[in-house]
């Protein structure tokens, strides 16, 4: 028997006209940020360890990203809805400070000079107001309704970009220091590998909730593919990406934790990508699973920082 939400959406419901230009003007303000950035003109004088330090950041707010969005939709299925509900406000607060310190830290002060780092930030800045409502929306009502998703969903892939874009030009400052690049990418890669283990799991449960679900199908098998391909690179090294071998034992030894974790989860994405519809134990294991997933790509994350 599989899991049906409550109320299963056939077509996404109509909107209000301020809500639907509201997010026409989100969609076209990002596009303007993002497709009339500078060249790179003014660039920073930060430090390798400030640049370190911004991308680890930076990095962890693309992930809380995902992680936000699968714990709403683990709230609007009805998954351990208390304690899913006590772990959005946990990842609302993480979001929220690690904003501010992005802001006002002076560790970080050459970053957010630079023009490139401070134009994408801004942008991310900016989309964190009507994310947050949508956040706290859902917190408050101690439910997550199918307006509440299909306002997230619009949403979702802008902030993300935001996010996404703020460190690919981290990685790229990076570049023009010789001795950083190499750390810089395996940062990044790490950073992105840890994002996916919650893009993954969002987007396994929008195909639970019967959201869009063959485009988020399709979306979650190029997610684990992309995943498992990186997990085999970060181990054993890519030329083509630029990817140096695990370069500590801690390091492999963790990844091979991760890998074990990996090989359990696989199966469970693999077959909700290929069409099976999730029961909700099958939805339940899965979010069980994933934290499991998630500890372990933080904890290669941070060996990676430690370097």
């Amino acid at each position: 028997m599989t899991f049906r939400p409550s109320r299963p959406p056939s077509r996404a419901p109509q909107r209000t006209t301020a809500a639907a230009d509201r997010r026409r003007f989100l969609r076209l303000g990002l596009a303007l940020v993002l497709a009339t950035l500078p060249l790179p003109g003014r660039p920073s004088a930060a430090t390798g360890s400030a640049l370190t330090s911004m991308i680890a950041v930076i990095g962890r707010q693309s992930m809380i990203i995902q992680k936000i969005f699968k714990e709403m939709l683990l709230v609007a299925l009805g998954i351990e809805r208390l304690e899913n509900l006590a772990a959005l406000r946990r990842s609302r607060e993480q979001f929220d400070a690690t904003l501010t310190e992005l802001r006002h830290d002076q560790a970080l002060r050459a970053l957010r000079d630079d023009d490139v780092v401070h134009t994408r930030l801004q942008a991310l800045i900016q989309l964190w107001p009507p994310f947050d409502d949508m956040i706290l929306s859902g917190i408050t009502a101690s439910q997550v309704s199918h307006n509440l998703v299909d306002a997230l969903a619009e949403l979702d892939p802008l902030v993300t970009g935001a996010a996404e874009a703020t460190l690919d030009s981290l990685v790229e400052r990076a570049r023009v220091n010789k001795g950083m690049a190499g750390l810089a990418r395996s940062l990044s890669t790490a950073a992105a590998q840890r994002t996916l283990t919650q893009k993954m799991a969002k987007e396994f449960l929008l195909v639970a909730y019967r959201y869009d679900a063959e485009a988020n199908r399709e979306r979650l098998l190029r997610s684990y593919e992309t995943f498992d391909r990186t997990l085999g690179a970060m181990r054993d090294g890519d030329p083509e990406r630029r990817l140096i071998p695990a370069p500590t034992g801690d390091i492999r030894a963790k990844l091979a934790e991760v890998e074990l974790v990996w090989r359990s989860y696989l199966p469970l994405m693999r077959v909700v990508a290929e069409g099976a519809q999730p029961a909700r134990d099958m939805v339940a294991e899965a979010a069980r699973s994933n934290l499991h997933l998630l500890r372990g790509s933080e904890e290669v994350f941070a060996l990676y920082a430690e370097l």
